[in-house]
Parts: structure tokens; sequence; C-alpha cells
């Protein structure tokens, strides 16, 4: 008896050292297991992928390659041109069950409305109308979308149409990987057009001359019957997809309150519960190891993700130097104010240097320079030196943006920590190193497939109908 109450108070006091005190945690959470062939969990402002399985295994995006035909729609066409609907664009559909809206040929509505129906219903006659009227067939179309993606670095991935078919309606040659896909995702939500469709839950489409109007609703179901994490971020985007070679498809993006974005690609769900319960779990976790101090997340402006001062302004904006707003945008193409530039050249260049008028031309700001720093410095001599954007047209009227005067407060900031200027052959004292170092990098990091291994074909799944 008196050993059994010994083992009891043993047991006790083994299992009060396991367990937290005061609201510290033990142990870190194990990353969830989920159902799915392979995913990707991507911070967006960075493109560090955070978490993955089988990131580079080659699948069958399904209707997510939506994603892609509406970026190239978008680069193409005006949003407000009005496209008939045709009998061409009927037939290009493999199947009737896909074209969900049933558009009658002859039926006219803007490529904006088009996108609506589209990314959110998942309309495979809306993906064949964008397709058709920006280049005449579903290949020539292709051709565009795999020149996207190579631009974007996606390096495994073909289209071979537009809404996203794959072997089970005769397109072969469809083929993608979860990597590729965050990719390709990051760069659609710098689009104002997608990511506000992305977000929207429900959608009243204008009557048109052939149809009344009608009310969609976005098949996402994180808008309605899915339960998630909603006291540590939203979900903002973006599109949904399931075909038979597919599996359930689905790309999720997830803002926090802080402007921290997180992408997760998911493909290959045999369920769609299983598809939505291993996102919720993914991006729950992500979000909450993040907020434990586990993980880093950058904060983010998505309107300058991709622009050519998307460095600089991403690492300011990551020392709160820039302050993120809760819409997440920094309007890097809008002229900048001499009170902003003035606010980044000492925040971020530690140079006091201030401007007479509201708006800084570039003729201003080489006068206000050549003040600061006893200089008699000309236009060219600043683009030499790598102060300025290589593609700045050098006239001295041309008004600077805010994400120029980003780059030139960064670019500043490294010039004068390598070597001070304090005159106008300055440039000779500074070390071909030095001004090479002044430059800032631009390009996106983007990490290489790794592994043969990786790019096997996903086995099929059975019984899946196409969303």
């Amino acid at each position: 008896m008196k050993f059994k109450r010994l083992l009891v108070a043993y047991l006790v006091i083994i299992i009060s050292f396991m367990m937290p005190v005061n609201g510290m945690t033990a142990t870190y959470a194990a990353k969830p297991s989920v159902n799915a062939k392979s995913y990707v969990v991507m911070d967006a402002s960075s493109a560090d992928i955070l978490y993955k399985k089988n990131a580079n295994k080659k699948i069958y995006p399904a209707s997510t390659a939506k994603i892609m035909t509406a970026m190239v729609a978008i680069d193409s066409l005006d949003l407000d041109k009005k496209v008939t609907y045709t009998t061409k664009m009927t037939k290009a559909v493999a199947s009737p069950d896909i074209a969900k809206l049933n558009i009658p040929v002859g039926t006219k509505y803007t490529v904006r409305e088009y996108l609506y129906m589209m990314l959110m219903v998942s309309d495979a006659s809306s993906a064949s109308a964008l397709a058709i009227a920006t280049s005449g067939s579903f290949e020539a179309f292709s051709k565009k979308m795999n020149a996207k993606a190579k631009k974007l670095g996606m390096t495994a991935t073909t289209f071979d149409n537009p809404v996203g078919l794959d072997k089970g309606n005769g397109y072969n040659k469809i083929k993608t990987t979860a990597r590729d896909f965050a990719i390709m995702s990051r760069k659609a939500m710098s689009y104002q057009t997608i990511r506000t469709i992305a977000k929207t839950k429900t959608h009243k489409v204008p009557k048109s001359n052939k149809k009344p109007s009608i009310s969609i609703v976005n098949t996402n179901l994180f808008y309605s019957s899915y339960n998630y994490d909603k006291n540590n971020y939203q979900v903002i985007g973006l599109k949904t997809g399931s075909t038979k070679a597919a599996g359930f498809t689905m790309v999720v993006v997830g803002r926090d309150y802080s402007n921290h974005e997180v992408i997760c690609a998911y493909f290959g769900a045999n369920s769609n519960y299983n598809r939505y319960t291993g996102i919720k779990k993914l991006m729950n976790y992500t979000f909450k190891q993040h907020k434990a101090g586990k993980i880093t997340l950058h904060k983010d402006f998505w309107d300058s993700r991709y622009g050519t001062c998307s460095t600089a302004i991403r690492l300011y904006a990551d020392k709160g130097i820039l302050k993120c707003n809760s819409n997440g945008r920094f309007y890097p193409n809008e002229d900048v104010t001499s009170a902003q530039f003035t606010s980044y050249l000492k925040d971020i260049a530690g140079a006091d240097i201030t401007f007479s008028n509201a708006d800084v031309t570039l003729g201003e700001f080489l006068k206000a320079y050549n003040n600061h720093y006893n200089s008699d410095r000309t236009l060219a001599e600043l683009l030499s030196a790598k102060i300025l954007p290589s593609d700045m047209v050098l006239n001295d009227d041309v008004n600077i943006t805010k994400g120029q005067a980003v780059y030139i407060a960064a670019n500043l900031k490294k010039v004068e920590d390598a070597a001070p200027i304090v005159s106008s052959d300055a440039i000779s004292n500074v070390s071909a190193d030095a001004v090479s170092k002044a430059s800032l990098d631009d390009r996106e990091y983007i990490k290489e497939a790794t592994s043969s291994d990786a790019l096997e074909l996903n086995e099929e799944i059975e019984n899946v109908g196409i969303e």
C-alpha cells in the first residue's frame, strides 16, 4: 500500500514538470497531418516556403488554372470591353456541365463580368470567352499562359487550356506543382481586380442583352460554411478546383491583422471535406506559430509586391519605417509628396533633405541633394552612382513616385555608408565593390526544384466531380 502511494506521488511530480506553467507552452505544436498529395504554405511577402509536402511533385491543377487565365486576360484586355459570347466559345468547352451559368450565344458581357463569373463560380464558358477574345483559340491563349508561367519562374508548369481541364477531357499537357502555383498565386494577388473578386462572397451580374441579371455565390466555402481561426486571420481568396484526375484542389490566401499574408496551394485531397479541413489546419497552424514567435512572417504591401522597388519597400515595411495600413496598399506609382519623401530620406538614409514644393520633381531632388551634400552632381552622375533607379527618365520635370523615393532613399543610405559623398567627383572615391553593393537586387527569390523524384505524376483519385 505504501509502495502504491509512493508511485502515485512520483507520477504526480513527473506530470507537473510536463505541464505548461502560467501560459508557457511545454513544447512546439507539431505540423498537422493532412489529406493532400502535395501542398505549399508560403509567406506572400518574402516568397519563403514555410511548410510543404511534395512541393515539386507534378499534379493536375483543375480549375485553379483559371487564376492564370485571369492574369493573362487582364494583361491583354480592357476590363470594360464588351465581349460577345459565340458558338466557337461554346464548342471549345469540352463538357456542358462545367459551363455552369448557361450563357446563351450572342450574350454580351464586359471582361470584368466574365472574370467575376469565372473566378467566383468557376464558370468554364467565361474562361472560354476570355481566352478566345484574347487570342482566338485555346491553343494560342495557352501559349500566353505558358509564357507568363516561364516569366514567373514556374519551371515545372505547362498549360494547354484556360479552363483547367485535364486528361479526363482530352487535355494531356496541363501539369504543375504546388510550388509553382504558390508562386503564381502570389503574383495574382498583386492584381487589384483579382484581389477584389477573390474576396467577394456574392455578386450580382448585371442584365445583358440575352440574359437577366443573376446573383452568384463564391465557391470558396471559407466564406460561408467552413469555420476557421478568424481571431488570428481572414481568408481573402483565392480559387477552388476539382476533377477526377486532380482530386480536390484549392489555393487559399489568408491575411492577419498586422498585414502578414500567407498562401496555401493545396492539391489532391480525396474529398471536399478533407480539402477544407486540411487547409484550415495548415493555415491556423501557420498563423499561430507566427504569433507564438516560432516562425517569421514579413509585412507586405501587396500592390508593390512585384514592382521595381519591391525589395526596398518590403525591407522598410518589415522594419516599421513604412507603415502598413489596413488595406495593405502602398500606391508605389503615385507621386510622392515632399513630406513623404523628406520622411523616407530621414528615416531610411538619415539625410535631412527638405523640399520647397508639395510634389517633388527630379530636378528639385537634384537641387536639394546637392545643397545637402555640398555637391554639384548631375542627374547622370546620380544614375551612375546607383542612387537613382536605372529605368528613371533623366528629366528635371519628371515627378518622383513613392516607389522611386523609397528606392532613392535606400540606395543613398547604401552609398553613403560605403563612402560619404561630399563633392561632384566623389564617385571616383567610391570603390567599384561599394557601388555594386549600392544597387538593390529586385529579383524575386525562387527556390529551384532539387529532386527528380518530385516530378512523378500524382495518382488518380476516383469519383470526383468537375468543379
